[in-house]
């Protein structure tokens, strides 16, 4: 099987997951603009934020505590230490 063909479902899951979160806001009456791009986590979310002039960003976090969080960091962590408008973070419903 091609690389492509591997990263296809997963781009489709984030299409699909951004679809329903833009649904609910709009329900909500909250403006949102999203997109799926590629890249550092950390790096593209934030580069994006300065493209479209966001106003706030709110992502979700995994959760990650002790020895998973200093070997694989904290993408949310990193948002919010480097962003230059408010974070909200959500965390997983159990």
């Amino acid at each position: 099987m091609k690389r492509d063909e591997l990263r296809a479902e997963p781009q489709e899951e984030a299409r699909e997951a951004n679809r329903l979160v833009e649904t609910a806001a709009e329900d909500g009456g909250v403006d949102v603009t999203s997109e799926v791009r590629e890249g550092v986590p950390q790096e593209t979310i934030l580069e994006y934020a300065d493209e479209i002039g966001a106003d706030m960003i709110v992502l979700g976090t995994v959760g990650r505590t002790g020895l998973d969080h200093v070997l694989l960091g904290s993408v949310a962590e990193e948002i919010v230490r480097n962003s230059s408008v408010p974070v909200v973070t959500v965390q997983p419903s159990e």
